[in-house]
């Protein structure tokens, strides 16, 4: 039985698919397929003929699903793809300022003491820090700190690696765009067409076949016409 039931899951996790247009509009076509599974099982057809009408109409749906998440990944992947180039373009503007600009910084930093290359380090924020600044920074660690005090910057300075080297990992859209990515791809929706339902007796939310949902539909039907 493919069911996963998670009890009392951030809300937040699942926005991605609860709060989407798309997504919302599949799971009111679940709905409606099951109820109408119901009211044929109600109106006394026979399983087979229920089956004949219903099972297509199941696997329909879930190629919907699949194809859900497989769009939504691509276009993450797609929109991912375009903020990484857009953050590591060149934006210097003006090449013989910026020739000056260089030739203070390294003019100054020649200048600071070992301490004062702690404290530099330290209080650098990735927002204004280029990669020209970051490799001065490199070679001051490399070349002229002791152990001691790499080891005091050690810390900040892979902090302003990864800001400047992948700036986009700083950018919110990126960020958010990554997590939903995760979250719709691990729940392997794209291969298999599984439905993510809100569980409002656990709070929380349930992962379930769609095949599996079809066939508790009329086992509900029957078990209630049983304790008539």
């Amino acid at each position: 039985m493919t069911t996963t039931t998670y009890q009392g899951t951030s809300k937040d996790v699942w926005s991605v698919l609860f709060d989407n247009r798309k997504y919302k509009d599949l799971l009111d076509e679940v709905n409606k397929l099951i109820e109408d599974t119901k009211r044929l099982y109600k109106q006394g057809y026979r399983l087979e003929a229920i089956d004949e009408q219903q099972k297509p109409k199941v696997t329909e749906l879930e190629n919907k699903f699949k194809q859900f998440a497989t769009d939504r990944l691509n276009e993450i992947e797609q929109r991912c793809n375009e903020i990484e180039k857009e953050s590591q373009q060149d934006n210097v503007k003006d090449p013989q300022t910026e020739i000056i600009k260089r030739q203070n910084l390294e003019a100054r930093l020649s200048f600071y003491n070992d301490s004062e290359i702690v404290d530099y380090i330290n209080s650098k924020d990735v927002t204004n820090t280029d990669i020209y600044e970051l490799s001065l920074l490199q070679q001051k660690y490399d070349n002229q700190l002791n152990e001691s005090q790499q080891r005091q910057v050690a810390f900040k300075l892979e902090e302003l690696k990864q800001g400047v080297l992948y700036p986009y990992t700083t950018n919110e859209e990126y960020n958010n765009l990554m997590f939903e990515y995760s979250v719709i791809n691990q729940t392997g929706m794209a291969k298999t067409g599984v439905v993510i339902t809100k569980n409002e007796q656990y709070g929380g939310v349930e992962i379930k076949q769609l095949t599996e949902r079809y066939k508790n539909a009329i086992n509900e039907v029957k078990q209630s016409n049983n304790r008539r």
